[in-house]
Order: structure tokens, then C-alpha cells, then sequence
């Protein structure tokens, strides 16, 4: 059993290709599994703690660190994950996705290894199921991502949500939408998207992942599937 199924719950993307992603710093992943990066990111975690005033950013930093201080294993590689025998293609599109929390990434258990296994149609493949316009329990914030902001109030983006998820939403008013976040129902669609966890957001800084800031709002919501 060295080679198992792994299952992650995330955020990420199905189209990355490595060094060659214009989104992307080159290099970026050489330090993933330093293990003294744990120290450097908590103690990059307790600045960062430090120069923030609201409440609820200083909760969310505070619960990050207390995960990884419990952890002491923890590397940055925890929270990457890719398909080495994806990663090996180089250059060719393939996911990469980002889980900061333990409950999000699983193995195989062995029931599930031999039933995949004894599959006619050769077991489980490599796949990434989008969970669309669906936030990631408890990260319910809804941004565009061409700025990073939350359009309108957000207990009126749930409302438009809420409609998008109906089968009203071709009939739904255009000037509606537009009058309660001020985007047209295709801007909704193709820019308003569940925002990344605040703990990611970090990480991508403590690593210098993105080449533009901006560009962190590439990742989706999935769950990625594959072997390794």
C-alpha cells in the first residue's frame, strides 16, 4: 500500500503549469518542506496578529497559529497539494491545491484501497469535483475577484446567492441585481466566487506564491482526488 488515494478538500486550481504560470512566483515551492519555515511562519503569523485591529482577522490568525503550534511536525508542504506523478508532466496543465486545515485532506482507508483496486474499469482515476459557487464551511464570504472586495453589503450577495441557486435565476431582473451590489447577473457569474480563507491568503504571502496579489482569487473551491 505505498501508493494510496488521497482525497483534499480546498482551494485551488485545474490548470497550473508550474514555472511556466504566468501567475506565479518561479520557485516558489523550493521551501515547502523546510521544516524551519514552521517557526518562520508563526513568527511571520505574530507580526502580522500584531498590526491588525479587528477582532474577528485577529481570531482567525490566532486559531491558524494555535493549529500549527500544536502541530510540531507542521512543513508548508501540509498545505500544497499536487499529484506527483502530475507534477512530474512539468509544464502541462494539472490541479494544485491548497488545504490549510487537518479535517480537509484524507488517505484511503484499506476497504477503500482493494475496492478501488478490484474496479473493472481500472479504480479510482485523478479528478476534481468544483464545488462551484460554494463556500467552504465556516468561510462564508462571497468577493469579486477582480479586486478582492465583497460587492455591495454581504447580506446582499447571499440574496442574490440565494436567487442564483434557484430556478428563478434566468427570469431574476438584471436591474435588481445591479441595484443590490451593483454588477449585472453576468458579472455576478463569472466574477462573484467564495473568498480564500484568511490562513491561505498568508501562506501565499509568507511564501511569495503570486506574482500579483490579485491573483490568490484564481483558486476555487474543490475537492481534489488522486494517487500517490
Amino acid at each position: 500500500m505505498g501508493i494510496r488515494i488521497h482525497k483534499t478538500l480546498g482551494y485551488g486550481i485545474t490548470n497550473y503549469i508550474g514555472d511556466k504560470d504566468a501567475r506565479f512566483n518561479v520557485g516558489w515551492k523550493k521551501e515547502l518542506y523546510n521544516d524551519d519555515y514552521r517557526q518562520k511562519f508563526l513568527d511571520f503569523l505574530k507580526d502580522k496578529e500584531s498590526k491588525i485591529i479587528n477582532t474577528s482577522d485577529k481570531l482567525d490568525i490566532s486559531f491558524t497559529k494555535a493549529s500549527i503550534e500544536e502541530d510540531e511536525h507542521w512543513c508548508p508542504a501540509d498545505w500544497v497539494q499536487e499529484s506527483p506523478f502530475e507534477a512530474e508532466k512539468d509544464h502541462r496543465k494539472r490541479p494544485l491545491v491548497f488545504a490549510s486545515q487537518k479535517k480537509w485532506t484524507r488517505y484511503d482507508n484499506i476497504i477503500d484501497y482493494y475496492e478501488s483496486k478490484r474496479r473493472r474499469d481500472g479504480g479510482i482515476k485523478d479528478y476534481v469535483q468544483s464545488l462551484k459557487k460554494e463556500y467552504i464551511y465556516p468561510y462564508a464570504r462571497y468577493v469579486d475577484v477582480r479586486t478582492g472586495k465583497i460587492p455591495g453589503e454581504k447580506d446582499y450577495v447571499f440574496e442574490v446567492l440565494r436567487m442564483y441557486n434557484s430556478e428563478f435565476w434566468e427570469k431574476t431582473n438584471d436591474d435588481w441585481v445591479k441595484e443590490i451590489i451593483g454588477l449585472t447577473k453576468e458579472e455576478f457569474e463569472l466574477y462573484v466566487w467564495p473568498d480564500v480563507p484568511r490562513d491561505i491568503k498568508l501562506f501565499a504571502e509568507f511564501l511569495n506564491i503570486f506574482k500579483n496579489p490579485l491573483d490568490i482569487y484564481c483558486l476555487r473551491p474543490m475537492i481534489y482526488t488522486h494517487w500517490s
